[in-house]
């Protein structure tokens, strides 16, 4: 398969006659189309579970601080087990891995309606923790893997049509969760939300998926682990181009962290009656951007080699945006700005995740995603953390906030295109060795 995508993407012209379309792909791909509707489903409960917590939380508690730390705490237990669960998504079965991951955030998911009430808040993060550590179990496993069940023809359209589905699973499981959260509780997202993980399980049992796994060593799983995470590390250190593209999307989380923190907010101060309505409606113009994004970068940037100059300025294109919305009054129209900055981060998320997986060979696919997605995470819980103490400090008002995260995110933007052009390998035959 590595061999396969570096035929291709050394002729981008050629890469442009043999690329599928999205219709093509689910119809004529059937393995994908199962993989996909897993996907579907898994994130559509996932988010409608989101405003749930959210709510849930605020109403206990009352404090900004305590959302951002919900918040960043969801995306702590995402990030620290990545190290490790990208390592076993190279060592063991990915198809296992993320039944067992699915079935799990179930059971999960439904212990968190006996944790509806004030009494019970340490329970509601433990829970969080758990769901977002199982998340964490599957996601390095299914980015590993997609370049195992498409062709070499297929992996952009098919990162395109991933990303735009997480997006749309993202606004329509917010938007839907927080209607359903005001109307009829939270009880009822969290029964919806195990249900489509065992649907998702189901899926994912229903294909086979190819992989090259790494050779098992003797000894115990733990030092093992511990040593082919270093080997992982080690490997991503020595490729140039495969260590700033590891960084391409925590670099966008340096600013974004904080900014989709903020929105929360700017949804309980836009005009709507109820929180978690607000907050939908944010959520699903976040979500509208990320879907349409990478769908108008697969037309827009055909020239692969320019793609590695557009990862930073998309970042930097995110930040402007945001920082327009920050200087507007907050109306139903100020909300395309946030569209439109979407747009570009989730740009910047397909083009650097094709890039990796064109320069990954597949037994070190796990381990490289894993890393990628820890950096992510890691670096946006500090920055929603570090927002929300601005805010429920009193240090910046929610509107010079957004001023300070935009503009954060634009200067971290133009530094990153920089570093992405020096000493940048423009031929991936050699990425690959």
């Amino acid at each position: 398969m590595a061999e396969a995508n570096v035929q291709v993407s050394k002729n981008s012209s050629l890469l442009d006659e043999l690329e599928v379309g999205y219709f093509e792909l689910l119809r004529k791909n059937p393995t994908y189309t199962r993989f996909w509707l897993s996907f579907l489903i898994s994130n559509g409960g996932t988010w409608f579970n989101t405003i749930a917590v959210f709510v849930l939380v605020i109403e206990i508690t009352g404090s900004e601080l305590a959302l951002g730390g919900i918040m960043a705490l969801r995306m702590l237990a995402f990030s620290l087990p990545q190290p490790f669960t990208g390592m076993l998504a190279d060592m063991y079965s990915r198809k296992k891995i993320m039944i067992i991951a699915n079935l799990i955030s179930a059971l999960v998911a439904l212990g968190l309606i006996f944790a509806n009430n004030t009494e019970n808040l340490i329970l509601i993060y433990i829970f969080v923790i758990l769901l977002m550590a199982l998340h964490a179990l599957e996601v390095p496993a299914s980015r590993a893997a997609l370049p195992n069940i498409v062709k070499e023809n297929e992996l952009l359209t098919a990162n395109a049509i991933d990303t735009a589905t997480w997006s749309a699973m993202l606004g329509l499981g917010c938007a839907l969760g927080g209607f359903v959260t005001a109307k009829y509780g939270v009880n009822i997202a969290f029964i919806v939300d195990a249900i489509s993980f065992v649907i998702a399980a189901l899926f994912i049992y229903s294909i086979k998926i190819p992989q090259n796994n790494q050779e098992k060593e003797k000894g115990s799983i733990i030092k093992n682990g511990i040593k082919n995470i270093f080997y992982g590390w080690k490997y991503i250190s020595g490729k140039k181009e495969v260590l700033r593209l590891v960084f391409a999307k925590s670099i966008w989380t340096i600013g974004g962290g904080g900014l989709v923190f903020l929105i929360v907010l700017v949804g309980d101060n836009i005009g709507f009656d109820d929180f978690a309505i607000g907050v939908g409606v944010m959520f699903l113009a976040r979500a509208i951007g990320v879907g349409v994004g990478p769908l108008v970068s697969r037309s827009l940037f055909k020239d692969r080699e320019k793609w590695k100059y557009l990862i930073g300025l998309l970042i930097s294109v995110s930040g402007i945006f945001y920082f327009i919305f920050g200087l507007l009054e907050w109306t139903m129209l100020s909300i395309s700005l946030i569209i439109f900055s979407h747009a570009a981060s989730g740009s910047n998320w397909v083009l650097s995740n094709v890039m990796l997986q064109e320069r990954v060979p597949d037994e070190w696919r796990g381990r490289v995603f894993g890393t990628d997605l820890w950096l992510m995470a890691l670096f946006n819980s500090a920055s929603a953390f570090l927002a929300s103490i601005f805010v429920d400090q009193n240090y910046l008002s929610l509107r010079d906030a957004i001023l300070v995260f935009a503009m954060l995110q634009i200067i971290i933007g133009l530094l990153f295109s920089f570093w992405m052009v020096r000493g940048f390998d423009e031929d991936v035959s050699k990425s690959i060795n």
